[in-house]
């Protein structure tokens, strides 16, 4: 099963820890969305480890982000996701 967490800071970002990521299929990469106000928003790709970890870091303000999403989407992204979350984590407590 795979595992993540995410580390906020309001004003320095969102940190994903990722583990037990299974490969992505040819052409396919993980990419991170958090949600605001109930839409998804890109947060950069991100790349699996040979052990099936992953660590990314989205930089920057994390206010009135209510959530952080893991999807597989084509290894050049995608402006919404595509495919059901591989998970997601709420987040509580950030101010607008």
């Amino acid at each position: 099963m795979t595992k993540g967490k995410v580390f906020v800071s309001a004003s320095r970002g969102i940190v994903l820890i990722a583990g037990n990521l299974p490969p992505a299929p040819a052409g396919k990469a993980y990419e991170m969305w958090t949600l605001e106000s109930g839409k998804a928003k890109a947060a950069g790709m991100f790349a699996r480890g040979a052990d099936g970890s992953a660590l990314h870091i989205r930089g920057g303000s994390a206010r009135g982000v209510e959530a952080v999403e893991a999807t597989l989407e084509d290894e050049m992204g995608a402006d919404q996701p595509t495919t059901a979350p591989v998970f997601v984590a709420a987040i509580r407590g950030l101010a607008p």
